[in-house]
């Protein structure tokens, strides 16, 4: 029970586990995994850097890095 609790919490989770990094498939969701993830034609910016917004179909939102290699 507390497994599925986490894991329809852990999107607004700002510190949870990359679960991509785990699955060795850094193009996948970050928060589930999913490879349903598409662009938001949003775009964050840092001090240094600019990242295209991306939504997964679990309602998490990433960052695709500057290189456009993985979501983080």
């Amino acid at each position: 029970t507390l497994l599925a609790v986490y894991e329809r919490l852990r999107v607004w989770d700002n510190n949870s586990v990359n679960m991509a990094t785990i699955a060795n498939n850094r193009t996948l969701c970050p928060t589930c995994t999913s490879p349903n993830v598409v662009s938001t034609g949003n775009f964050v910016y840092t001090s240094s850097k600019g990242y295209d917004v991306y939504k997964c179909e679990c309602g998490a939102l990433s960052k695709m890095t500057t290189k456009g290699l993985s979501l983080i």
